[in-house]
C-alpha cells in the first residue's frame, strides 16, 4: 500500500531537517540576520594596501530580504592607520546611504573601537575624533540610525569590495546590479 510508504518517507524528511538557527539582533553572529526593527543594513568595511600606498573602502546595502540594492567601493590614499581607515569607511556607508535615499538603517562594521566611538557619542571615544563627530552629523540628517558592531565573518562582502578598491577605478558603485566577483559572495553571506 503507498499511503503508509508516504507517510514513513515524509516522517523520515521531516526526522532529517535541522533547526534553522534564529537570529538574535543584539548578539554577534557568524551570519547575516535581517534587521528587526529597520528597513536596511550597511555594512562597511576598509582594507590597507602597503604595498600600493593607499587603502580602499566597502560598503553593501542589503535590504529586510537581503536582497542587495546598492554597493560601493572606493579607493583612497592610505591614512595614518587601520582606525582611521575604518573610520573613513564608516563615513562613506552613511554618506551612500544617504544618496541612495535610505533614511533609515543599521550601519555595521567590524571595528569595536570605531561603534563604540559612535555609539558613546563622541569624538573623546577615539582617536581621529573628527571623523567620528563628521559620521554623527551625517547621520543626524537620516531619520532613524542604529550602529552594530558584527563579526568578521558577518561582513565579507563590505570586506571584498573593499579590496577590490585596490584594482578598481578611484570609485565604483553598482545599484540593484552586483558586480560579477561579489554577487556570489553576496548570496552565499546572506542566504
Amino acid at each position: 500500500m503507498v499511503g503508509p510508504q508516504v507517510t514513513k518517507f515524509l516522517q523520515d524528511f521531516l526526522n532529517a531537517q535541522e533547526d534553522q538557527p534564529t537570529c538574535n539582533p543584539t548578539a554577534p553572529t557568524n551570519s547575516w540576520c535581517p534587521p528587526s526593527s529597520l528597513s536596511f543594513k550597511a555594512n562597511f568595511d576598509g582594507a590597507v594596501f602597503n604595498n600600493a600606498h593607499s587603502a580602499g573602502v566597502g560598503v553593501v546595502i542589503p535590504d529586510v530580504s537581503g536582497e542587495v540594492i546598492a554597493t560601493m567601493s572606493k579607493h583612497i590614499p592610505l591614512p595614518n592607520s587601520m582606525l582611521e581607515v575604518e573610520e573613513m569607511a564608516c563615513k562613506r556607508v552613511v554618506k551612500f546611504a544617504s544618496v541612495v535615499g535610505i533614511q533609515e538603517a543599521i550601519f555595521e562594521g567590524d571595528s569595536l573601537t570605531v561603534i563604540q566611538a559612535l555609539n558613546n557619542g563622541g569624538a573623546s571615544e577615539a582617536p581621529y575624533g573628527n571623523l567620528i563627530d563628521d559620521i554623527i552629523f551625517l547621520a543626524s540628517h537620516l531619520s532613524k540610525v542604529e550602529f552594530k558592531h558584527v563579526k568578521r565573518s558577518c561582513n565579507r562582502v563590505a570586506d571584498s569590495l573593499a579590496k577590490k578598491a585596490k584594482i578598481g577605478d578611484v570609485f565604483q558603485a553598482w545599484i540593484e546590479d552586483l558586480s560579477s566577483n561579489i554577487a556570489p559572495l553576496a548570496n552565499f553571506d546572506v542566504h
